[in-house]
């Protein structure tokens, strides 16, 4: 409605009582600014009486120009109308994916909930033991980021999530606290059990701890007769 304060998720919807919007095919909707006239699609769709979520931008905020358009299948203007509001977008965030009080003992994914555009996110990972703190890059923010703990990693955790906006301004979630409960996992790569050692083969291994050196131990089964290769 004309005036309203947008502070978050919204949705819109046209109403027209003008009959040349029975022709139309899809509705745009438009944020505008009130002095210039200039602005941007923010939602559309080819169902005229729908229902669209709009998740607005809060480096908008301020006195904006709400605007609704019908065009026809040839994309041709039909009929439309505009109403003054208020952006006074209030950025919240969730992080999801964990909870308070979780024991992770392998990957784990990470996302978000957000009431506002974001341009990025990123995860915040502190060692509650030691208070070493990692950062991870920037990561979309309507996808899952994976996260796989490692045994430095565990004992308690605190996860949160940091959006930011087209302006650079960071928000961040509430922290979760959880336990990361990880065992040492070693597995050789490389060779399979039908190998014949009618080849060289190139052996390597991974893990989800440090080590400062590796021996790969030849053992025949039969004498049990072993040797370093």
């Amino acid at each position: 409605q004309s005036g309203q304060v947008i502070n978050g998720l919204t949705e819109l919807k046209a109403v027209s009582f003008d009959q040349a919007v029975l022709a139309a095919s899809e509705v745009r909707f438009y944020l505008l600014d009130p002095t210039t006239g200039i602005g941007t699609v923010i939602s559309r769709g080819n169902n005229p009486a729908g229902t669209y979520r709009w998740t607005p931008d809060p480096t908008l905020n301020g006195q904006r120009v709400l605007a609704a358009a019908y065009y026809d299948k040839e994309g041709r203007f039909l009929s439309g109308g505009a109403m003054p509001i208020n952006m006074q977008v209030q950025p919240q965030v969730s992080l999801l994916g964990i909870v308070n009080g979780q024991t992770a003992g392998d990957t784990i994914s990470l996302s978000t909930s957000l009431n506002f555009m974001s341009e990025y996110v990123k995860y915040e990972i502190t060692n509650t033991a030691t208070g070493n703190v990692v950062t991870t890059s920037e990561v979309d923010p309507y996808g899952v980021y994976s996260w796989t703990p490692e045994i430095g990693d565990n004992g308690s955790a605190s996860i949160k999530a940091i959006a930011y906006d087209g302006q650079g301004n960071a928000y961040s979630s509430m922290p979760v606290n959880i336990s990361v409960d990880v065992a040492r996992k070693v597995e050789l790569r490389g060779i399979t059990a039908s190998y014949t050692g009618d080849k060289p083969v190139t052996l390597w291994f991974s893990r989800n701890f440090l080590v400062s050196e590796v021996e790969y131990i030849l053992r025949n089964i039969q004498t049990g007769k072993e040797e370093i290769v």
